[in-house]
């Protein structure tokens, strides 16, 4: 990656989809896998899964976002 200073604002965008794509499929795998996640609160388990549809709905925006540029 090049230095930060050099990096336009599309090739930090880029790199918070990739990051924030990495977190979503974490999440996702928690939520859907986990013994722990299974074993929290419902008030909990609701809220991790708020949670990963917001990430989501970011992530979908971001990438409209850098398809329209």
């Amino acid at each position: 990656m090049q230095n930060k200073s050099n990096n336009t604002y599309l090739d930090r965008m880029h790199e918070e989809h990739k990051q924030l794509k990495e977190r979503i499929d974490k999440l996702a795998g928690f939520i859907h896998e986990s013994d722990i996640f299974k074993g929290l609160n419902r008030r909990k388990q609701i809220l991790m899964e708020q949670q990963f549809h917001a990430m989501a709905l970011y992530e979908h925006i971001l990438a409209e976002r850098i398809t329209l540029e």
